[in-house]
């Protein structure tokens, strides 16, 4: 399902009941409760909450892996430079 698909739906028929000032409220509460919407696997001890992630969680993960990635191979040219060399 493209980005954006998932609440077209909500969108659409909230656009033809409410006036576009409540429309805003509606929408960010209707977000807010599929966003808090939390599954669990597992039971007793081994039950584990699944969520999905906030875009602020979503650009620090991208964040610290391009950090890592880059620190990677900024290490591996300079073993290969001083091996060549």
């Amino acid at each position: 399902m493209p980005p954006g698909d998932q609440f077209s739906d909500v969108f659409q028929e909230q656009n033809s009941t409410a006036p576009e000032a409540s429309l805003h409220a509606d929408t960010i509460s209707t977000i807010r409760a599929v966003r808090d919407h939390v599954r669990t696997i597992g039971t007793g001890e081994n039950k584990i909450q699944l969520r999905r992630l906030t875009p602020q969680e979503l650009q620090n993960r991208h964040t610290k892996h391009t950090l890592i990635t880059l620190i990677v191979g900024v290490t591996l040219l300079l073993i290969l430079m001083n091996l060549i060399m």
